[in-house]
């Protein structure tokens, strides 16, 4: 996960250093079908330092335990997330708003739906 959160650091500095481009052009534009495609790009992207570092602790650790069963279970969560709270955003959320959300609390709601059970390792 340190890994995972260096490069979005990396992405944030060279945002931050664009006036936040990437996420102008990269980032999801509700109800606009061109937009569509980036519920991929959209998650590795934040519009404020309080944002990337609201959600640096919570991916860090969720994440971890979301990871802790396996590789193919974290990228499972991982793209079943993602895809889920970018539709969400790109159908729900107001015509003007850019900002993407909802991974942390994706990988939180999958945490308390499987319970302890996606604290165990996967079965070798």
């Amino acid at each position: 996960m340190a890994s995972v959160l260096a490069v979005l650091w990396i992405i944030q500095i060279a945002n931050w250093a664009d006036h936040y481009q990437l996420t102008l052009d990269y980032g999801i534009r509700p109800r606009d079908i061109t937009s569509l495609p980036n519920i991929f790009s959209a998650p590795f992207l934040h519009f404020s330092w309080a944002h990337i570092e609201g959600n640096s602790g919570p991916l860090f650790i969720f994440g971890f335990l979301a990871a802790y069963r396996g590789v193919k279970k974290f990228v499972f969560v991982t793209i079943l997330v993602v895809l889920t709270s970018g539709l969400t955003a790109w159908i729900a959320e107001p015509a003007k708003h850019r900002r993407r959300r909802g991974q942390r609390s994706g990988v939180r709601l999958l945490r308390l739906h499987h319970g302890p059970g996606i604290l165990r390792p996967a079965p070798d």
